[in-house]
């Protein structure tokens, strides 16, 4: 939903924002301006932002420790098109985004996000699920900590 999950820009308006990253993405535009960054933490101290792996860096060299890196992977690359066709990508899209430089960069961890990120493989939601609402717990209760 725009102006909730993401803020959809037309070309004209992308080009308006500042960003801490963007990238195109299999023919796409994608980026974190920073006035949503802004908008996010003005409604919550911890906000969700999905990324390839170059924004990943670049929010670990620009936000430090205010940045927590989550890197998901799937074991099984055929999984993962399964699960865009599942939500409906048009298999011309998903052939094009899984012979994108991008997706290939992103299957493996790169090297400036190794003990930044930590790493959760994605193969079954439940586990993934219980593994994330761990980090977030802790997170959270180290913010309280650090806080008081």
């Amino acid at each position: 939903v725009s102006g909730r999950d993401y803020y959809f820009e037309t070309p004209a308006s992308f080009a308006t924002k500042h960003y801490l990253e963007h990238v195109t993405y299999s023919g796409n535009q994608y980026g974190s301006s920073r006035e949503g960054l802004a908008a996010a933490w003005e409604r919550s101290p911890l906000i969700s932002i999905v990324l390839d792996t170059a924004g990943a860096i670049t929010y670990a060299r620009e936000l430090g420790e205010q940045a927590v890196v989550i890197y998901l992977e799937v074991a099984d690359q055929e999984a993962l098109i399964q699960r865009l066709t599942k939500r409906g990508d048009l298999p011309s899209r998903i052939k094009k985004r899984v012979a994108s430089d991008e997706y290939l960069r992103d299957q493996a961890l790169p090297v400036g996000l190794v003990g930044h990120a930590h790493v959760i493989v994605n193969d079954d939601w439940q586990a993934t699920r219980r593994q994330l609402d761990e980090l977030v717990t802790e997170y959270c209760q180290h913010d309280v900590v650090t806080k008081d």
